[in-house]
């Protein structure tokens, strides 16, 4: 087989290491933005639990003695990648978040983006392997994505089942 014209590119050695070094500052760049962007959603979560556990401390009666119990550290699946975060707990009380419900292991941007991946037609395990590249290596199974699709089957049933009206000749 005869060699290509771009098989093998003899650039200088001064161009080669600069784009070396584009390469390694768009990589910085944007890992650090990404790393960024996850301490911001991960702190702006906490403090927003905190003041609404504040908020349903306030609204029981003073002879109630109710303490802070401190944090449990849950995992979230996001759309820019796992996030630990520190939920608030109470003593003697259950304390329910409206922000994050309990059981919450999934962004809600995050599901809605299984769904209408499966929507336009895209596999179970081929979003699978797609949210391993956000997720990292263990992301969300094809059958943890069947189960979050199966919200929106009832939606995709009264679609295929509505009446179509008689003004189009053909569909």
């Amino acid at each position: 087989m005869r060699p290509g014209r771009y098989d093998s590119l003899n650039f200088e050695e001064s161009k080669q290491n600069f784009a070396f070094m584009l390469r390694e500052a768009e990589y910085d760049l944007w890992g650090f933005m990404r790393e960024n962007q996850k301490m911001t959603f991960k702190k702006t979560l906490e403090l927003l639990l905190m003041h609404e556990q504040k908020e349903q401390l306030d609204l029981i009666e003073p002879d109630e003695k109710i303490y802070r119990s401190g944090f449990k550290p849950i995992t979230i699946n996001t759309t820019i990648g796992k996030i630990v975060i520190e939920r608030p707990r109470l003593r003697k009380q259950v304390y329910e978040s409206t922000i994050l419900p309990k059981y919450t292991k999934n962004e809600e941007a995050l599901l809605e983006l299984i769904c209408n991946l499966y929507l336009v037609g895209v596999s179970t395990r081929k979003v699978e392997v797609g949210l391993r590249s956000i997720l990292g290596k263990y992301g969300i199974s094809a059958g943890s994505v069947s189960k979050m699709t199966e919200r929106i089957i009832p939606e995709i049933e009264s679609f295929h089942k509505r009446t179509i009206p008689d003004k189009y000749i053909y569909l």
